[in-house]
């Protein structure tokens, strides 16, 4: 039986400056620096080399800006199951 990794990861940094409790809610893009980790995370893993078959994501606007700056053509889903309602669990 083959062996399969799942890597699970979270969006970078999200711009929020009122401190909102976002959650679920849609419309919270990242910040620079969410930008500057979603690139260093896809760096990594064009760099390991891994046989990624798929990037899943949830539809809210922060997963997807992490799903679209993966770095390489990977084949991708969106599934609404992804999105937290479990904040900091």
């Amino acid at each position: 039986m083959a062996l399969t990794t799942v890597h699970l990861m979270r969006h970078g940094e999200v711009d929020n400056p009122e401190g909102v409790l976002y959650e679920r809610l849609d419309g919270f893009g990242l910040t620079e620096r969410g930008r500057e980790m979603t690139t260093l995370t896809a760096r990594w893993l064009a760099a390991e080399n891994r046989d990624i078959a798929m990037i899943m994501s949830s539809p809210l606007q922060r997963a997807q800006e992490k799903r679209r700056a993966r770095g390489r053509n990977f084949p991708a889903a969106c599934s609404p199951r992804f999105a937290s309602d479990r904040s900091g669990q």
